[in-house]
Parts: C-alpha cells; structure tokens; sequence
C-alpha cells in the first residue's frame, strides 16, 4: 500500500482542515499472524510525528498514514481539534497536545486510557511530570516523548567579571535560591554601575513561581489566590523592579533579542547588558541564532527553582477509528529503541527517505532533541559532546544541565485553567510593579479577572 501524507495549513488566520480530515470509515487493527494493517491518521502541530509514523511504516508496510497538519497560530490547533473531538466525527487517531492546553483535553472525556504504556515508560525512567501532565482520574491520557525543565542560561564573561569564575558549579550556588538570587542581582547591578541587568523583567521568572506554587489554582470550587509562593513572586519582583535589577524589556521583543548579542542600548543610546535568561530546554534554539558575537559565552545551570516551559504529549481519542494501530504506534514509539534513535539523530532527511523517497528534501529530524526517558538520555548525554550546542555553552553538555533540572520538576498541581490564571496574575504583577495598583488592588485584580474566565460557582479562597 502507497504510504500518503496531507498536510493542512493555517495561513492567515484561515484553517484549511476539512477537506483533509481522515476517514472515519477506515478501519485497521492486527491480523492473525500479527501484522497490522489499516490507516493511522495523525493530527499535530508539529512535524515529529511524521518522522516517526514514516519510521513505523518501515516495518509496518501494510499501514497508511495520513498526517494533518495544522497551525498553532490564534488558538487554532486546539480550536479545530476541540470541535473535531466534540462532533465525534473525523476524528483523528492520534492527536498531539502542546504543554499549553494539554489539560484540556487530559481533563475532557474524548481521550482514550493509555494505562498499558506505564510499564515501558518505568522502564525506560519517563519523568514523572511529563507523565504527571497527563493523568487524570487514575488513567494515563496523554504521554509525552519530550521533557522541557527550565534552566538559568548567563553569560560566562559576565560571570567572570562579576563573580570572578565562569565555572556552573560556582555560580549555581550564587543562584541557589531567590534570596542568593537577589543578593547576587545586587553585586552584578553595583559593580557594573548599572549597565549590566540580571534579567530581562519579572515576566522571566514568572513560571518559577507557578511551577512551585503548593497547591493547584483550583481546590474543590475555591480560586487559592493565597498561596505562599504567589506572594513571594510579588515581593521579589517588587525588588528586582525597584533596585533596576530587571531591565523591564518584554519577551519575544526585539530588545529581548538583542540583549543576547550586546547590542542592547537605554533611551540615550548607553549600551546595557543582561546577565542571564530563564528559559527551557529549547530555549538554546532561541539563543543560538540571536547570538552573534556572544556564541561560545554561554553557560547553564539549574538557577533557584524548578520549574518546566513546553513539551507536547501524544494521546489517542476515544472515537479513533482505528485505535488498535494507534496503540500499536505509540507501543512504538515509546522504545528505547525508538527513542535512543530520536536523541542521536538518526531520523535524519536521508534515512527517511530511504523509506519514502516522496518527502521533502528539508525534513528530518536533528539529533539533541532533550527526551523525556532518564534512561535515554543518560545513554545518549555523551552524544552531545563536540555538537554545536555544546560550543555554544562554551564546552558545557546542555544534556548534563537538564538532567541535573527534571527530576526536581513538578507537574501535579497542572490544571486546564493553568494558562488563564497565569496569564492573569502575571499581568496583575505588572500592574502593581508600574504603580497602577496597589499590592492589595493587584490581588483583587486577579481575582476578579480570574473569576471571570471560570466555570460559575468558583470563589476565592
């Protein structure tokens, strides 16, 4: 059987979906003799999967796949994947979930128990927050082939001049916890008489505190906006404002960008510089290309607090058509085999189009890709050696670093309503460090917004 692949795009706000929607009709499962045949129709945002379902078809020859793609722009993945799932009809048999909703659909009826994939995932050591993101009521829904724990990158010669060593070991302990943090934000501010800021803004740290907050935002119908940690997100970022620790810079912003290449300048054109930035496992992606001149003056370590920023989950809808393949894909999948070759980069364009000469001469995937297996990458972390990640750290294995960060992260207090009240308290945080508020009318602020984007019935603790 011709192995096919149709993607749907969103171009301009414009979801091309439904014409290209998998056919329910189709019908798949195993043989006698244990070969499987049929259709797997996979729906995502994200090209891995299609590395791996071509990989699949290699020793499953008698399966087709059929791969929607559809843009993440606008909410429009999760919108068009939401009103698939509720119609029941065209449904997909395997969908991916990004880190941003994927209690959404944990947390919904549509997704299938996927149970039978913890015995492989304890052994090949799947870290217990990726597989925390996706239980719900006892069951596995959603399993996760990624793990994106945060980490503190800064800049080596920074260091040196503020610290006197570059060496991670050192400087974690100089970032060992919010009050080290503080005192260290001070030094680098009083020696470099202002020049150099330790972070971007408060916005940075932002998902340190979410992700150690004690309880979830949500508790038997009570909004528990007292949480400890939430208050000490207001009362350091007080600090980093009022002390000009933070050079107030937006992420994603062209500043943002040029302060990992020194080009950064203040109102009068003075040139300033940022320390550091708190930033996720592909967040190395983020600073390689905006580097310039910085490349190589690079280090990272784990920083104060735990915390975790992306990653994408696999799960099977209840209504797949064929779910006994999609089972058998994800039975897949998740190997050491399988994985191990994800982390090395064998899915490279020219393997796989050795399966399936039709693919486009740009795709596969590279080798780096930080998994969610302990096992794995502890097998695969010497592979990184001599990478052009490692150059970029300046000789550091970005692996060694993740290693040291995931298994202090924590997913168990996620909630679908996670985004929301996030966002909300985050921009109540702003508002007080800008004076529009004050700390008391800060809170009532997120309340009141967070009471708005709830179910009725919720009220504050």
């Amino acid at each position: 059987m011709k192995k096919w692949f149709l993607f749907c795009l969103a171009i301009v706000g414009v979801i091309v979906f439904a014409a290209c929607s998998g056919n329910a009709e189709e019908v798949g499962g195993i043989r006698d003799d244990g070969t499987l045949w049929g259709e797997l129709s996979i729906m995502s945002f994200m090209n891995d999967p299609m590395a791996l379902g071509v990989y699949f078809t290699e020793y499953h020859p008698d399966v087709e796949i059929n791969f929607i793609m559809t843009g993440m722009e606008g909410g429009a993945y999760q919108t068009a994947l939401q009103q698939i799932l509720s119609a029941g009809a065209n449904v997909p048999d395997i969908v991916m979930l990004d880190a941003g909703f994927v209690r959404q659909f944990v947390e919904s009826p549509f997704l299938m128990d996927i149970s039978h994939l913890l015995p492989a995932a304890n052994a090949l050591e799947i870290y217990q927050f990726t597989l925390d993101a996706g239980m719900e009521a006892g069951q596995l829904r959603a399993i996760s082939h990624q793990a994106a724990p945060g980490v503190m990158y800064y800049r080596r010669s920074l260091a040196q001049r503020y610290f006197g060593t570059d060496d991670p070991a050192v400087i974690q302990n100089y970032f060992r916890d919010m009050d080290a943090m503080i005192e260290s934000a001070q030094r680098i501010r009083e020696i470099s008489n202002g020049e150099t800021f330790t972070i971007s803004s408060h916005i940075e740290l932002s998902n340190l505190f979410f992700a150690n907050r004690s309880t979830p935002w949500i508790v038997n119908n009570r909004l528990m906006h007292d949480d400890p940690v939430l208050a000490q997100y207001l009362d350091v970022a007080r600090v980093f404002r009022d002390s000009g620790l933070e050079a107030e810079i937006g992420t994603w912003s062209g500043e943002w960008h040029a302060g990992m290449n020194d080009t950064m300048v203040d109102a009068h054109g003075n040139p300033r510089q940022i320390f550091s930035y708190f930033l996720p496992t592909w967040g190395i992606f983020i600073l390689m290309p905006n580097a310039g001149d910085t490349d190589g003056d690079w280090a990272a370590i784990p920083g104060p607090l735990p915390y975790h920023w992306g990653g994408a989950w696999f799960a099977i809808p209840v209504d797949a058509p064929n779910p006994e393949v999609a089972k058998a894909f994800l039975e897949f999948v998740f190997t050491e085999d399988v994985m191990t070759k994800w982390a090395t980069g064998y899915f490279s364009n020219e393997r796989l189009r050795q399966i399936d000469p039709s693919l486009a001469e740009v795709f596969g995937l590279a080798a780096g890709d930080f998994l969610s297996s302990a096992r794995v990458v502890r097998n695969t972390s010497a592979a990184m050696v001599g990478t052009d990640t490692y150059y970029f750290l300046g000789g550091q294995n970005p692996h060694d670093v993740f290693a040291l960060a995931a298994p202090n992260v924590s997913l168990e207090n996620l909630q679908a309503s996670d985004f929301i009240m996030n966002a909300a308290f985050t921009e109540a945080v702003t508002q007080y460090l800008e004076d529009n508020l004050t700390r008391e009318q800060a809170m009532q602020s997120f309340i009141d917004s967070a009471l708005i984007g709830l179910p009725a019935g919720i009220t504050p603790n």
